[in-house]
């Protein structure tokens, strides 16, 4: 139904006083995104005007008047041109044509992205979280006159979305990433019911054991997987990537899972290897590796970490083998194999035509500069440079933006969102890259490590939102989408957490704090960013704006108590903390840096003359801490490390540590330090020393003096 608004703007009546004025179309044999993307649209005009507008499902083109048209059959022979720009990508569009209104796209996903836009266009409705208790900010309004019918927008990426994290089948956070315009998420959706919202379905990940599992192959293949100098022994921790008929076995197990996972369907295969630096040390693997141009690339290390080059291109080499041999099966899949750990490094090999580098920038990346800037660290910033020059337009980012966080949820409002604009802008305008897909925590009251999934989005939603937006669109501007996240979810307290998102803004850390170590407490004035908060809560009317801005206090105070106390992240007992090189290690406690107390400096700490860092995780059983640093050139450096428990009649756990500066990780079990996770006060404390024989210097974490316990560590 059409009617004048104001005399100037035709509005489109959806409801009159809580009644129904329109109802919502469907095709009968529409994808079940479509469905969803009707009914959710039917849901929240009921939410917001109580009115309950008719759904229904028909057969043929248009031919109703002041009606929804939902998909893209209807818009067939009606908005042709618009199909034709939107093509293969995720576009969509809105338009309005003889009295009824179109949301569509080619792709069944983006008639969610329609139904979405149009909701929020013409409301104030904002899906700020993914709870479905309090996430969901919107006016109550019985007479709804919806004015923006028109727009047609594009995507700037082939792919934008999460890979969902540490907990699957949030649904949720599935429909959150949907509504605000992301394509992957499939991971969220319930099982057994995938590709309900029209997700890219995708499989792969970390896929060794996909190709040839241990448990069914190791006793009759041990030479499948890795050979061990050091153990003079086959292994099951990797795959030897030179091992005869691994290929033939791979290709066959690989086939065989995406036949099971939907065949056709599944749209892109992703290739990696297990999430470890180790790699096989057999002859044929370390041998000499013959390159087109007729030289070869020798193996200087048995430690990828200091030879990537090597490993990268052994790695390359054996995927890129498999990927064509699946190509031929499976001829519409896109396939991409890891730039991950030492395979972030480009190969000295080609890698075939048809595959993608997902980019993952993990590891010693300097945050507060973007990729390709400057001021990056050469190492990263020179890679993704060389991906591009060999392989043009076949680069996709794999970010970590949102994964889980370290002990507890940190607040960080949005000051890091500029950085991660430039990168995307730089994605698309300079590297010409395919898309993005960062790890996403879901909204879930389950526990991962020491603290809730739905904790993060607590502390820090509004990043999120804003993340969502940029992958879509990176051009956009971060204030605009600041001030609308911030009005629209918060509402009569707007002004004063954007005061608060300001203050956090300003704030600036000493230079002599670690980055890891940074957080709203050892900033300037970080009080007065939670003074904001307090009257935020105080203005704060709606029941949700309330709630949410209750949950970040929790989070702040949360984080007040954790500041002082070093807080062990717990992992799952799968991780390979024995492994100095896993990624574990780079989610996890780093205690402050090794010091000289100031006893001869009017008690100001220095630096020493080489660098010492200390690390912890737990399993839940053990306490794992990895010893780092580096050292000179003379030799007889040691480090003594004592943890003592807080229980009078245990004995403390102690080493002296010959150091060489190779890392080292030493695991402690936790009932010997008579931890019981659940009760603060059998927190052990820690004294760490270091000492430098070629300087002469003692150095303690952060300049205790010495004898004297540097600190607590909690669980």
């Amino acid at each position: 139904m059409i009617s004048v608004f104001n005399s100037l703007v035709l509005a489109f009546v959806i409801a009159l006083n809580g009644a129904p004025k329109t109802k919502i179309i469907v095709a009968d044999d529409c994808h079940s995104a479509e469905r969803f993307a009707a009914e959710d649209l039917q849901h929240w005009i009921n939410e917001i005007s109580g009115a309950k507008v008719p759904l229904e499902s028909v057969s043929g083109r248009a031919s109703q008047k002041g009606v929804i048209y939902v998909g893209g059959a209807f818009a067939e022979g009606v908005f042709d041109d618009d199909l034709k720009t939107i093509g293969e990508s995720d576009g969509f569009a809105i338009r309005e044509k003889d009295g009824s209104v179109y949301l569509f796209g080619t792709k069944p996903r983006a008639s969610i992205y329609a139904t979405s836009t149009f909701l929020e266009e013409n409301t104030d409705i904002i899906w700020a979280r993914p709870s479905e208790a309090f996430g969901t900010v919107f006016s109550k309004n019985p007479n709804l006159d919806f004015t923006m019918t028109d727009r047609l927008e594009l995507p700037a990426f082939e792919t934008h979305g999460w890979n969902v994290v540490a907990i699957r089948r949030d649904y949720a956070t599935a429909k959150w990433v949907v509504r605000n315009r992301g394509n992957k998420a499939e991971q969220a959706e319930p099982k057994g019911k995938e590709g309900t919202l029209g997700f890219i379905r995708d499989m792969g990940g970390h896929i060794y054991w996909w190709m040839a599992h241990p448990t069914k192959y190791f006793k009759t293949n041990p030479e499948f997987y890795s050979y061990s100098k050091l153990k003079k022994t086959r292994v099951p921790e990797t795959l030897c990537v030179t091992a005869p008929g691994l290929v033939d076995v791979a290709v066959k197990n690989l086939a065989d899972r995406i036949a099971a996972g939907g065949g056709e369907k599944v749209e892109s295969l992703g290739i990696g290897f297990r999430d470890s630096w180790l790699c096989c040390q057999c002859d044929k693997c370390t041998a000499p590796i013959p390159l087109k141009d007729g030289s070869t690339l020798e193996c200087k290390s048995l430690n990828p970490e200091h030879d990537p080059k090597y490993y990268s291109t052994r790695f390359w080499l054996f995927i890129s083998e498999i990927a064509k041999r699946l190509k031929a099966i499976y001829p519409k899949m896109t396939f991409i194999g890891s730039g991950y750990m030492y395979a972030a490094e480009p190969p000295a090999c080609d890698i075939p035509d048809f595959m993608y580098v997902s980019f993952c920038p993990i590891g010693e990346v300097d945050s507060s500069h973007p990729l390709l800037d400057e001021n990056q660290k050469p190492r990263w910033r020179n890679r993704l440079l060389e991906w591009n020059r060999r392989f043009p337009g076949r680069v996709f980012f794999y970010e970590y933006w949102c994964s889980y966080s370290a002990g507890f949820a940190g607040i960080r409002g949005i000051k890091r969102i500029p950085i991660i604009r430039q990168n995307l802008l730089d994605l698309k305008n300079v590297l010409k890259g395919i898309g993005v897909e960062s790890e996403l925590t879901p909204d879930s009251p389950r526990t991962f490590s020491n603290h809730s999934m739905e904790s993060e989005w607590d502390a820090c939603s509004i990043d999120r939102w804003i993340l969502a937006r940029l992958i879509w669109d990176p051009a956009a501007n971060v204030n605009q989408l600041a001030k609308r996240y911030i009005s629209r979810t918060y509402r009569e307290a707007a002004p004063l957490m954007r005061k608060f998102y300001v203050q956090l803004m300003k704030n600036e850390w000493d230079d002599s704090v670690p980055r890891r170590q940074r957080n709203v407490f050892n900033c300037k004035e970080p009080e007065k960013a939670r003074r904001y908060l307090a009257e935020a809560l105080e203005a704060a009317r709606h029941p949700n704006s309330r709630k949410m801005i209750e949950r970040l206090i929790g989070q702040w105070e949360i984080a007040r108590e954790k500041h002082g106390v070093r807080t062990v992240p717990m992992m799952s007992k799968e991780e390979h903390f024995r492994e100095p090189g896993a990624t574990c290690w780079e989610t996890c406690l780093t205690l402050p840096e090794f010091k000289v107390p100031g006893y001869f400096t009017w008690g100001v700490a220095v630096n020493p003359a080489h660098k010492t860092e200390v690390r912890m995780l737990t399993d839940g059983t053990s306490l794992f801490l990895r010893l780092d640093g580096k050292v000179g050139k003379k030799g007889g450096d040691w480090v003594y490390l004592s943890l003592s428990p807080k229980e009078k009649n245990l004995n403390p756990w102690r080493v002296k540590h010959p150091f060489d500066g190779k890392p080292k990780v030493f695991e402690i079990p936790l009932r010997d330090l008579g931890v019981d996770r659940s009760d603060r006060g059998t927190y052990p404390t820690y004294y760490f020393l270091r000492y430098d024989a070629e300087s002469g210097e003692e150095s303690t974490v952060d300049g205790a003096k010495f004898g004297v316990k540097s600190g607590t560590v909690s669980f």
